[in-house]
């Protein structure tokens, strides 16, 4: 362990919590079993039955307008929980190769300032890592059980059972374990997938911010000229690091375009229901949405500033002390990153903290629209 850094024991168990948190969404906990091969389309499976059984929920005759809604915005995020669920598996191999990075930039390096950012920056990527969880489950959790916690004392169901509507009194209880089921089965899923998604995006910042760092030593000419290869470790860190981003980007690429759609069509529902019931549970999903929309959008933003600050560094620093050789490998380096990039939706529109506002303006004047129409 002498040639990892401290903080290296630490990234040993935030693996270990990702490999448990992929064999879940896989559900391939043996070696052999059959889930192994056949677990990854499980869970799918499972959510097309949720999606299915709030189809049949909109077809119970004496539902109220608030249980209908419900069951639409239900539906809704069952379209988000499948999307990941079925992202994650299918990039497994991508998701390994990012762990694999990220165990290999906590070595030690001959500097010890580089190793002195490492060792900080990484230790605080792992705090964040241990508060995710926490947060995730308070906020869906708290959330979902509003909701249940009301539908069940007015003794009403969002989540059928197929193929059993109408609903007879006398199976009230048996549709509401049903109801409470899907309900937490729906939630452990995107406080999984969620969590995976947000610690790795963690972690890469982390890793920028130790690129930023390293870029720093630039200006001290006695260490450039004592390590040789200290430009070059920078050139080839920078290209990693991009092309890790870049995987992770593909791996969530229509994750990211699943909770942009559904957080709209969430919005706009609940900015209805919030004029026409206003019950205490609306108040916390709406809460808990924007909050979602909140974190990508300023994660979104957080990278495009730390892509856009290398092409910054690189130029403050004292490059012009260097040979030309060296000059000439901080000339390909800015060339790359001259351009920010972030998240992106579709492949076209910045994610960032401009377009968590124009989706807020955008679901205010679909809602006026709805409300018009009504």
């Amino acid at each position: 362990m002498s040639e990892f850094l401290e903080c290296y024991e630490q990234y040993l168990d935030y693996e270990k919590e990702m490999r448990l948190a992929l064999k879940v969404i896989t559900l391939s906990f043996w070696e052999g079993y059959i889930f192994n091969r056949f677990g990854k389309f499980l869970l799918p499976l499972i959510c097309l039955y949720i999606s299915a059984s709030c189809l049949a929920a909109l077809f119970i005759s004496n539902a109220d307008l608030l249980q209908k809604i419900m069951t639409i915005l239900i539906s809704i995020g069952m379209v988000q929980v499948s999307t990941k669920v079925m992202s994650i598996p299918f990039f497994k191999e991508d998701l390994n190769k990012i762990l694999l990075w990220l165990k290999d930039i906590h070595r030690i390096r001959q500097i010890d300032f580089v190793n002195h950012s490492a060792q900080e920056n990484l230790k605080t990527s792992f705090k964040f890592t241990k508060m995710i969880p926490k947060i995730l489950i308070l906020g869906y959790l708290g959330a979902v059980s509003t909701y249940m916690s009301y539908f069940a004392y007015v003794g009403k169901v969002v989540i059928a059972v197929p193929g059993l509507v109408p609903i007879a009194e006398e199976y009230l209880v048996f549709y509401c374990i049903h109801q409470f089921l899907s309900n937490i089965t729906a939630v452990s899923l995107i406080c999984v997938t969620d969590y995976i998604a947000i610690s790795i995006a963690i972690y890469i910042a982390g890793a920028f911010n130790i690129l930023h760092d390293m870029i720093k030593c630039l200006n001290d000419s006695e260490l450039v000229e004592k390590e040789r290869e200290f430009l070059r470790s920078i050139y080839i860190f920078h290209n990693e690091l991009n092309r890790i981003f870049k995987n992770f980007l593909n791996i969530f690429y229509y994750s990211f375009f699943a909770q942009y759609t559904s957080t709209v069509g969430f919005l706009i529902f609940l900015f209805f229901l919030l004029n026409q019931n206003r019950v205490f549970f609306i108040y916390a999903c709406c809460v808990t949405v924007l909050t979602q929309l909140g974190f990508l959008c300023w994660f979104g933003e957080v990278f495009c500033a730390k892509t856009g600050r290398i092409f910054n560094d690189l130029y403050m620093t004292k490059w012009y002390e260097l040979s030309l050789k060296e000059q000439k490998v901080v000339l390909i380096t800015m060339q790359g990153s001259q351009r920010a990039f972030g998240f992106k939706l579709a492949g076209m529109f910045q994610i960032d903290l401009v377009m968590f506002v124009q989706v807020i303006k955008l679901c205010f004047s679909c809602y006026a629209v709805l409300l018009s129409l009504t």
